[in-house]
């Protein structure tokens, strides 16, 4: 339901100004947040059949196994657990650039940040998730 509404609202801007639409711009024709939209998006985007074959013959079934060692899933709760203690910001910035997949550019029009300022606040957060994690692991 919200994907027609985000996608209604983004062809009647593009008809309408002859560009494509910010998410702002959805935002402010649909009501919905930023988030709202941006996991509508992703959400929409085609993927692979499990059932499908890949060039080896296997079926996805055969290749979602995981692959995990010990230490990476160590890694990867440590690292869950730093994000958390970050200042809401900072985590909200981390959440939508790695997470999600986003640019610097989506991302600060989501935060209403100038993209120079997410990359520098960016910086900050890996640099302040690097002394953590360095903390839990010397």
């Amino acid at each position: 339901e919200k994907n027609v509404k985000i996608n209604a609202a983004a062809e009647s801007f593009e008809k309408k100004n002859g560009e494509a639409a910010k998410i702002s711009d959805i935002c402010d024709l649909t009501g919905l947040s930023p988030e709202e939209v941006v996991f509508c998006q992703s959400a929409g985007v085609t993927v692979a059949s499990l059932e499908a074959e890949d060039s080896f013959g296997r079926r996805g079934f055969d290749t979602v196994k995981s692959r995990e060692t010990e230490d990476e899933k160590v890694w990867k709760i440590a690292l869950k657990s730093a994000v958390s203690e970050l200042p809401e910001e900072l985590k909200r910035i981390i959440g939508l650039r790695y997470y999600h997949g986003l640019s610097q550019q989506k991302t600060a029009e989501i935060t209403g940040l100038s993209q120079v300022q997410v990359s520098r606040k960016e910086k900050k957060a890996i640099d302040l998730l690097k002394v953590k994690l360095k903390e839990d692991f010397t």
